[in-house]
């Protein structure tokens, strides 16, 4: 992935940038489109993701996001 992807901080304009995540549990979506934000604002977590370095069909894809 590492070849394929860039490791990046997950912030408001990645999000814009790339179209948004989604993934197939809802929860973990609401997490990393509108919580992320408050978990590092209070310190809690930061979070990151993997994003494909090529663009395809017009945009970049977010592939995975996680939080330390």
């Amino acid at each position: 992935m590492l070849e394929n992807c860039k490791f990046c901080e997950l912030e408001e304009s990645v999000l814009r940038e790339n179209n948004g995540f989604t993934c197939a549990d809802n929860n973990i979506t609401v997490f990393f489109t509108k919580e992320y934000a408050d978990y590092a604002y209070q310190l809690l977590g930061k979070s990151y993701c993997f994003i494909e370095q090529e663009k395809k069909a017009n945009c970049l894809r977010i592939h995975c996001c996680h939080l330390i």
